[in-house]
């Protein structure tokens, strides 16, 4: 079988997976642009599996505000 090396044919052969296949694509190639994105991946999948209480902007940083004084 001959390699995938170009990135419309990249992206074609990802189209073709499942969407857990494509996520778990996406997720490691993101890891590799940025730590932070790594970071941000990481909790979105978090709050799409549930795993944790997502809090509006407004009461995360009136928290802050309130941490801070």
């Amino acid at each position: 079988m001959e390699a995938v090396t170009h990135p419309d044919e990249i992206v074609a052969a990802a189209l073709q997976l499942d969407l857990a296949a494509r996520q778990s694509v996406v997720d490691r190639i993101s890891a590799t642009l940025d730590p932070h994105i790594d970071e941000a991946t990481s909790r979105a999948r978090e709050m799409r599996e549930g795993l944790v209480e997502e809090i509006p902007l407004e009461e995360a940083m009136a928290d802050a505000r309130a941490l801070l004084g």
